[in-house]
């Protein structure tokens, strides 16, 4: 016993992918759907569709389809019929149903005509193969220029199930460091011998801002004692300066205080960095 499932041309509808087969007349074209594309559309062309017939379909009583005429698409000759499933009705085996499309002329005492038949083939579910999907695992990583491989294996090793993943073994892991006019990116992606993960994943690293060193507060307390490596070190630990270098990026002069004078440190930025841009003074108190 098979199901009418009735649909004006007009009716709204559901979204689908942009693939589109023709059915001519009665003749059968094929449409395969899979757990990866849930839905198609096809095109009924024929002269025996009007633009305000009555479309309606007819499915297997047990069918795992839904099947509707696409919004606006009903005009003389020609309609767009959309066929979907869902994920759940993928099955371990592949599935095919038949999909009668049927028109009646508005006002008409003529019977219902099947206008075209479309075979729909749903494919079987693919096989699981144990493996981590890089690009759907939600472990974390915050990238920068200053990332490392080894960061991002231990990042990966918090995941459960890649406790064991081995750079190269498992995974390949590509940077491209962000520049103050592009983002950089870290690719990891699955090595095809894998056992462990399969598929990649990219995260983003943000575009390189100069960071202002006038704007930079509470960076350490100068003495004269302070060293030049003492000041490097305390600006790597602002965010954006994480490989601030000297005489790459900056230049440092220091005064030392006196018993009737303070002192001071400057920081200068170098003008071809690509890090920092101004300049900050830090008083070194008189003694």
């Amino acid at each position: 016993m098979k199901k009418l499932l009735g649909l004006l041309g007009a009716a709204g509808l559901v979204a689908t992918t942009s693939a589109t087969v023709v059915a001519c007349g009665n003749k059968a074209s094929d449409v395969t759907l899979s757990e990866t594309n849930l839905s198609k559309e096809f095109s009924v062309k024929t002269s025996k569709i009007t633009a305000d017939g009555t479309i309606t379909f007819k499915l297997a009583k047990d069918s795992v389809l839904n099947v509707e005429v696409k919004a606006g698409s009903q005009k003389a000759g020609e309609v767009i019929i959309v066929v979907s499933t869902t994920a759940d009705k993928v099955k371990d085996k592949e599935v095919k149903e038949t999909v009668d499309v049927i028109h009646k002329v508005k006002d008409s005492t003529k019977s219902e005509e099947t206008v075209s038949s479309v075979s729909v083939k749903i494919e079987a579910k693919k096989a699981s193969t144990g493996k981590i999907k890089l690009d759907t695992a939600d472990f974390k990583l915050t990238a920068t220029n200053s990332t490392t491989n080894a960061e991002v294996i231990a990042a990966l090793k918090k995941f459960k199930g890649l406790e064991k993943v081995v750079e190269k073994i498992d995974v390949k892991i590509t940077k491209t460091n962000a520049t103050l006019s592009a983002k950089g990116s870290i690719k990891i992606e699955a090595v095809g011998t894998s056992t462990l993960v399969e598929a990649s994943k990219t995260f983003e690293i943000d575009q390189l801002v100069k960071v202002d060193l006038s704007t930079v507060k509470n960076l350490l307390t100068p003495t004269n004692d302070t060293t030049v490596d003492e000041v490097i070190r305390a600006l790597k630990t602002v965010k954006g300066l994480e490989e601030v270098a000297l005489t790459t990026d900056v230049k440092i002069t220091k005064i030392n205080a006196g018993t009737s004078l303070d002192g001071s440190i400057v920081i200068e930025a170098v003008v071809t960095s690509t890090l920092v841009s101004g300049k900050l003074d830090l008083v070194i108190a008189r003694s």
